[in-house]
């Protein structure tokens, strides 16, 4: 071969080889990973995972005493807090029954005291009008739910048109110490301590005697086992109304006779 030829051929080469290795080089340019954060090939990589929030709710409490469980349903019952009443007093009780009715009862109520018998708790509460309302609980489910059970009384105050019927009520507002009653119930709005100071035994059994009239009164009389009376004294006229301002404060006079 001349040396033209071999001149000729060694270029050739050359140029093939430089070909190949721009092919080459391109090749592996294109098919190299893009680089940036997250590594190769992945997505998210620096996020933290979520935790999730959870929360907890703290069991219902019950009160271990009568009075403070009679409290506590009276203020479920007055904030229309259903759900607390119904943990506390089984459905159809007479605080249920008092709800169903929003703003028809005076609900200042005030604890007098709670009685217990036979396993029972009695809690009697006085509003600012003279009702009276008997919360009734089963001892054994104190510091549990619905140990405020059936059995309690709601009794509003009426002011009837028998006089022996509105002496009646006075007495026992007397008995029960109920002073928003009695006050509204006789004519010098007494309380239960004045008629205490006049000395009738609080404790006495008082059963109605009779009635009896005098220089335009009448006075009806309640005897105790001993003989003492207490006599109620209306003045006479027409039948009262059991409504209105004329319907309250018709007992002129509360009299203790030894």
């Amino acid at each position: 071969m001349s040396t033209k030829r071999v001149r000729w051929a060694a270029a050739m080469l050359a140029l093939v080889c430089g070909l190949s290795a721009a092919a080459c080089t391109k090749g592996q340019a294109g098919n190299s990973p893009p680089s940036g954060p997250g590594g190769t090939g992945q997505i998210g990589d620096g996020a933290q995972p979520s935790t999730p929030v959870t929360t907890t709710t703290a069991p219902p409490t019950f009160p271990s005493s009568a009075e403070a469980y009679a409290k506590e349903g009276i203020v479920a019952w007055i904030n229309h807090d259903g759900a607390r009443l119904n943990q506390l007093e089984v459905a159809g009780g007479t605080l249920h029954t008092l709800a169903a009715c929003v703003g028809c009862y005076n609900q200042a109520f005030t604890l007098k005291d709670c009685q217990g018998a036979a396993g029972s708790s009695y809690c009697l509460f006085f509003n600012e009008v003279g009702d009276e309302l008997t919360v009734h609980l089963q001892n054994s489910l104190l510091g549990a739910p619905l140990a405020i059970v059936a059995g309690g009384t709601f009794a509003p105050i009426t002011f009837p048109s028998d006089n022996k019927a509105y002496a009646q009520l006075a007495l026992n507002a007397w008995l029960s110490q109920n002073d928003a009653r009695l006050k509204l119930l006789t004519k010098n709005a007494m309380t239960a301590a004045q008629v205490d100071a006049l000395g009738p035994n609080h404790n006495a059994t008082w059963t109605f005697d009779h009635s009896e009239g005098a220089a335009g009164s009448v006075y009806y009389d309640w005897r105790d086992g001993a003989g003492h009376t207490l006599a109620f004294r209306f003045t006479n006229g027409p039948p009262a109304p059991s409504t209105g301002p004329d319907s309250q404060h018709r007992i002129v006079d509360v009299i203790y006779l030894t």
